[in-house]
Formats: C-alpha cells, structure tokens, sequence
C-alpha cells in the first residue's frame, strides 16, 4: 500500500495548498473590494457637498464659483465612471464576454497616438514619454481600441507610481512575433510583488490616496493582449526601474 499512501498524501497536500491559495484571494478580493468601496465614497463625498453648497440659497455664488464647483463634480463623476467601467471589462474578459473587433490596424501609428493622448492630459502634460523603432508601418490584425487601452493602462501604470522625473521608452520591435516594449528608470518594484503585479485582485504597496483608482489596469491589460493570443512579461530591480515587454502574434 506504499503507493496508496503516497497518493494519498499527496492529494492531501495538494488540497490544503489549493485551500490556502483560496484563502489567500479571497482575502485580497475583500480587502480590494474594501479600497474601491472607499475610492468611490470619496468622489462621492465631494459632489454631494458641492452640488448641496450650490442648490443652498444661504450661499451667494458668483458665476466663476458655480463654474469651478461644476468642473470639481464634473471631473470626480468621470472618475467614478473610469471605476466603473473598468469593473464592467474586468468582468467581462474574465467571463469571455468581450468579442474581439480586429481589423488590419498599423501599431506604429496606433503606439504614437496613445502616446500623444497621454501627453495631451494636463496631468501628464510635463512628463517624458518616448516611442523608439525603426518601423515606419507595421500591420497587426487586432482590436485597436482594446490594444490602446492595454498600453495605456501600462504606461499610466508606469507613471502614477513613479516620481515625476521619470522616464517612459516605448520600443517597437519586429521579430518572430511583434514586440512593444515599455522601460522606465523609476523606483522599480520588489521581487515579492513582482508576480503579483498582473493579479485582478493585487493593488501595490506604494498605492495611495493619490493612486486612488480600480486597481485593475495591470490586470485588465494582461487579460487583453493574452487575449489576442499574446504574451506579456515583467521584470523590475528596486532603484532602478522596470521593464514590460508585450509579444503579439505577427
């Protein structure tokens, strides 16, 4: 019976390690649910309080005043739609609820108009952000607004945890499969949460108040280009930056 023992306890093993990796989600599940919970109460606050101030008799606004106080609600309200809307994807690529709309699509004007959007946003407006390769037209048969907002999602990823120095190549290479490549010299991340990175649920120790978001932007762009039949690695060393390099089928 030597064999059945052995087969037995390594079930056994198997099933407390699976019990213990369930855990372990459900566990970041609820602390994630906890954040976006306290994420959307925040906005929330501030347009209950603006919008109560302006309908408030007692408070005579001027016209500036009223036009500040509506861009104030304004910009918390398209917050909590990104939220949302990053929630609804979310659940749909992890459901297979997303069909891919893939069209012949050249990814060096796309990487360069991502690029241009990004800087566009006043909150980056200052940053440094590079597109590097010797393409000048590559064609992929993909879905260029999911690719868009998988690089994106990288990039804004890349700044938001970064010292505002930092800087962003974006390199585009061709070989066996496509490669678009995205380095920065930033603080890096430690090898423990190196693999975490990508997980749904996984928000990094350096996220604050002012990084208040879905925490699913890594998750949503892995989900995204694995989609498209692709690949996507990271590596990272503390003070010295990292580097995520996408593969797509060619």
């Amino acid at each position: 019976y030597k064999d059945v023992f052995y087969n037995v306890n390594h079930l056994s093993e198997q099933l407390a390690s699976s019990k213990k990796e369930k855990d372990k989600l459900e566990q970041m599940r609820e602390e994630w649910i906890s954040h976006i919970s306290h994420d959307i109460k925040t906005p929330l606050a501030s347009i209950q309080g603006y919008a109560e101030i302006m309908k408030d008799p007692k408070y005579p606004l001027s016209k500036q005043d009223i036009r500040h106080y509506a861009g104030i609600i304004e910009n918390k309200s398209l917050y909590i739609k990104d939220v949302m809307e990053d929630l609804n994807l979310t659940t749909r690529l992890k459901n297979n609820g997303v069909m891919l709309n893939k069209e012949l699509v050249n990814i060096v004007s796309l990487l360069r108009e991502t690029l241009i959007d990004i800087l566009n946003d006043s909150r980056y407006a200052d940053q440094t952000i590079e597109l590097q390769t010797n393409e000048d037209k590559l064609m992929l048969n993909i879905d260029k607004i999911l690719i868009r907002r998988a690089v994106t999602n990288l990039i804004l990823n890349a700044l938001v945890h970064n010292d505002p120095d930092v800087t962003i190549i974006v390199q585009l290479e061709q070989k066996e499969k496509t490669h678009i490549t995205i380095k920065d010299n930033g603080r890096g991340i430690e090898e423990a949460e190196l693999e975490k990175v990508f997980d749904r649920y996984y928000r990094g120790t350096n996220t604050g108040v002012s990084h208040a978001g879905s925490g699913l932007g890594m998750a949503i762009a892995k989900d995204i280009i694995v989609k498209h039949g692709g690949d996507i690695t990271i590596r990272s060393s503390v003070g010295k930056g990292t580097t995520i390099d996408i593969q797509l089928p060619a």
